[in-house]
C-alpha cells in the first residue's frame, strides 16, 4: 500500500504543510518532518481504501501534525475531530497553523440553557455556514472552504439530566392489603406496577425509578401496533383500533437541556462530516462507557476515521478488542461484539481455573458412578500474542521518536528505595497486614487493601482511620461506613519530615542548581490531598513551587501552566490532568512521588517532558 513512495501529488501538498511554524533544534526548515510527512501520506492511503487509518506514535512525535497532514491530503472538509477537553484549543491552534488557509473552531453544545430564550445548536450552525461558504467559493471562483470542527469527548457524550416526573393516586397493594399513595402515570393516570414475587405492585415512592428512564406500559385506548412498533393493519390494510402502550415518558429532563452532540450527529448529520480524528483513540476502548459509546456513533456518522494515540495496548489483548471492533470490518465479521473471552483466547493470556463444586446436593458426587462435578473459571492476564498484529498490519503505522532523527536528551529512569522511619515501617506492616488477611477472607476488601497500601506512606504525617463499607447482605448496597482501625499520625523523631519528603526537597534543590525544572506528580489529590504537605519541605528549602489543580478548567491549563513556568522550580499535579497532549518540555525531570499503577497514565504522563522541543 506505502513503501516511501510518496506521489508528486502529495509531496505538493506536503510542502505546503506547517511552513509558517517554528523550526525544530535540528531542522533544516520549517514544516513536515520527512518520517511525519512518510506517516501521513501512508494513513491517507489506508484511510482511502479501507476506510479507516490508525496511528501508534510515540509521545511527542507530533500525532497531531500528521493528523491535520492527513486532513489536507485527503481533502476531507469538513472534518471533525474528536480529543480530550483540554486539548480542544491545542488542536485548534495545530490545525490553523499547519494547514495553509484553514479554519478551526469548537463544537460546544446542542440544547438550551434555563435563561436562554432559543436553543443553541453548534452542529446545525457549523454545517450551515460550512455549507454557505462552499456555495459562495464556487459562485466566485474562490479557494474552497478548509474547515475543522473540534469536540471534546465530554461534550460528545452529555446529554441531559433528568429526573422522574410521575403523578400519585390512592390503591391497594395486593401484598399488604393496605391503600396506598402509588406512582401513577400522568397522561393516562393508570398505577405504576412493578413485578415482585409474580405479583404487579404499585411503586410507592418515585426514587425506585431513578435508575433507569421509564415510560408507561400501561394499556389505553388507540390504534394498535405490532411488534416492531408500527401500526398494526387488518386484512383490508385498515388500522385496527383496540388497545395500545401509553408509552408517556415517566420522567423529565432537569437543569440545562443538553442534547449529546455524537447522538446528533449520527441521527442528523450522517455523513456530513468527510472524516473523523479521533485523538487519544485509547481513551475510547472500554466496552459500554459513555466515551466508547459516542465514539462509535461518531464512527459510523464520518465517511472515514483516523485514530491518534500513544498507548495502543494496556497490558490485556482485549484493551484494543472493542476499539477495533468499532472500526475493524473484518474483526466484527469474526467476533460477535460480546467475544472478547474468544478474542483473549486467541491473542492474549487467557487462564482457567478448575474448582470442584461444593454445597449444592445436585452437584455432588456421582452415588453410583463416582463422578466428580468441576466448575471452569476463565480469566484474562496480562500478556498480548505477537499474532494480534496481524489485525493492525493493513490499517496502522507505527511511529517513534527516534524516526524522527531529531537529537534528544539522553533519557534514563531511575528508581529509588527509600526507608521508612521505625515508627512508621512498624505501624504499615501491621496494617498491611491486618487488610491483608481481609482480602483474603472477602474480595471486597481488595480495594481497600490497595488503596491504602499504597497511600499510606505518603500520608503518615497525618491521623487517619481506615474506614470499611457494612453491606446489605440481601441487595449488596452499601448500608453504612464502619471504622476498621485508627492509624495515628507519625512523629518524625526529632526531624522535620518524612524521609521522601527529605529526599524530594534535596533532590529538587540539586536539580534548580542545574537550572532544571522537576514535574512532580501526585496521586492523592482528591478527598485525602497530600498535595500542600508535598509543597511545604520544597518552599521551606527556598524553591518555587505551584499546584495544578483540577479545579483548573481542563481547557485552561496549557495557558496556565505556560503563564507561570518561567518563575517555578517545580510543580505538582495529578499525573492524570496532564497525560496527554500537552507539551510541558520546559520541565527537564519527572519524579512519582506517588505509584501510578495505570500503565496508560504512566507511560502517557511521563512523556510530557521527553519529546519534540526538549533540550535538556
Amino acid at each position: 500500500l506505502y513503501n516511501l513512495d510518496p506521489t508528486a501529488k502529495e509531496i505538493a501538498v506536503l510542502d505546503t504543510l506547517g511552513t509558517q511554524r517554528k523550526r525544530l533544534p535540528g531542522q533544516e526548515r520549517a514544516g513536515l518532518l520527512p518520517a511525519q510527512r512518510h506517516a501521513a501520506a501512508a494513513m491517507a492511503r489506508s484511510i482511502r481504501r479501507h476506510g479507516v487509518g490508525n496511528m501508534q506514535g510515540e509521545m511527542g512525535v507530533g500525532k497531531s501534525t500528521v493528523g491535520a497532514a492527513v486532513i489536507e491530503l485527503l481533502d476531507a472538509y469538513p472534518a471533525l475531530i474528536l480529543c480530550p477537553p483540554h486539548l480542544v484549543p491545542k488542536w485548534i491552534r495545530e490545525i490553523e497553523e499547519v494547514i495553509p488557509g484553514a479554519y478551526a473552531r469548537e463544537l460546544r453544545r446542542i440544547g438550551r440553557n434555563s435563561d436562554e430564550i432559543a436553543e443553541v445548536n453548534d452542529v446545525r450552525e457549523f454545517l450551515d455556514q460550512f455549507k454557505q461558504a462552499s456555495e459562495t467559493a464556487k459562485r466566485t471562483g474562490g479557494a474552497k472552504p478548509k474547515w475543522v470542527a473540534v469536540v471534546a469527548h465530554t461534550s460528545a457524550k452529555f446529554g441531559a439530566g433528568w429526573q422522574p416526573a410521575v403523578a400519585y393516586k390512592r390503591t391497594r397493594d395486593p401484598l399488604t392489603d393496605k391503600i396506598v399513595d402509588a406512582c401513577a402515570c400522568p397522561n393516562c393516570g393508570q398505577v405504576v406496577l412493578d413485578g415482585k414475587d409474580g405479583l404487579a405492585v404499585p411503586i410507592t415512592d418515585a426514587s425506585e425509578m431513578a435508575e433507569k428512564r421509564q415510560f408507561c406500559h400501561n394499556r389505553v385506548p388507540g390504534w394498535e401496533l405490532d411488534p416492531d412498533g408500527r401500526t398494526k393493519l387488518d386484512g383490508n390494510g385498515d388500522p385496527v383500533w383496540g388497545l395500545r402502550p401509553c408509552g408517556t415518558p415517566l420522567f423529565t429532563f432537569n437543569g440545562a437541556r443538553r442534547y449529546s452532540i455524537a447522538e446528533y450527529i449520527a441521527k442528523h448529520a450522517q455523513g456530513d462530516f468527510k472524516l473523523l480524528v479521533a485523538d487519544e483513540a485509547h481513551q475510547f476502548k472500554s466496552k459500554s462507557s459513555d466515551r466508547g459509546v459516542a465514539f462509535h456513533q461518531l464512527v459510523t456518522a464520518a465517511k472515514q476515521t483516523l485514530t491518534l494515540t500513544g498507548t495502543f495496548f494496556g497490558g490485556k489483548s482485549t484493551s484494543i478488542f472493542w476499539l477495533l471492533h468499532r472500526l475493524n470490518h473484518g474483526v466484527r465479521h469474526d467476533f460477535a461484539f460480546h467475544d472478547e473471552k474468544r478474542w483473549a483466547r486467541l491473542y492474549g493470556v487467557l487462564e482457567t481455573t478448575r474448582r470442584r463444586r461444593r454445597g449444592d446436593d445436585a452437584d455432588e458426587d456421582g452415588v453410583y458412578t463416582g463422578n466428580r462435578r468441576y466448575r471452569n473459571q476463565a480469566k484474562e492476564q496480562p500478556g498480548v500474542s505477537p499474532a494480534i498484529v496481524s489485525r493492525l498490519l493493513d490499517t496502522t503505522i507505527f511511529l517513534s521518536l527516534k524516526d524522527l532523527n531529531l537529537a534528544l536528551p539522553a533519557y534514563k529512569e531511575e528508581v529509588v528505595a527509600l526507608d521508612m522511619l521505625d515508627d512508621q515501617g512498624q505501624q504499615y506492616r501491621s496494617m498491611d497486614s491486618g487488610l491483608k488477611q481481609l482480602a483474603v477472607q472477602s474480595s471486597r476488601y481488595l480495594s481497600i487493601w490497595l488503596q491504602w497500601s499504597l497511600a499510606r506512606p505518603n500520608s503518615a504525617f497525618r491521623d487517619e482511620v481506615v474506614v470499611v463499607d457494612e453491606v446489605d447482605g440481601e441487595d449488596g448496597k452499601s448500608v453504612r461506613k464502619v471504622p476498621l482501625m485508627e492509624l495515628p499520625a507519625i512523629n518524625p523523631n526529632g526531624h522535620k519530615w518524612l524521609p521522601k519528603e527529605h529526599w524530594l526537597a534535596d533532590f529538587c534543590k540539586l536539580e534548580k542548581q542545574q537550572g532544571r525544572k522537576v514535574l512532580i506528580y501526585v496521586r492523592q489529590t482528591g478527598t485525602r490531598d497530600i498535595q500542600d504537605r508535598v509543597m511545604m519541605p520544597l518552599q521551606a528549602n527556598g524553591l518555587r513551587v505551584s499546584i495544578l489543580s483540577s479545579n483548573v478548567d481542563p481547557r485552561k491549563r496549557e495557558e496556565w501552566i505556560a503563564k507561570r513556568v518561567n518563575t517555578l522550580d517545580a510543580m505538582i499535579c495529578n499525573p492524570r490532568l496532564v497525560e496527554t497532549g500537552l507539551d510541558l518540555v520546559q520541565f527537564s525531570s519527572v519524579v512519582f512521588f506517588e505509584i501510578e499503577y495505570s500503565l496508560y497514565t504512566l507511560w502517557q504522563s511521563v512523556r510530557r517532558v521527553w519529546r519534540l522541543g526538549q533540550t535538556q
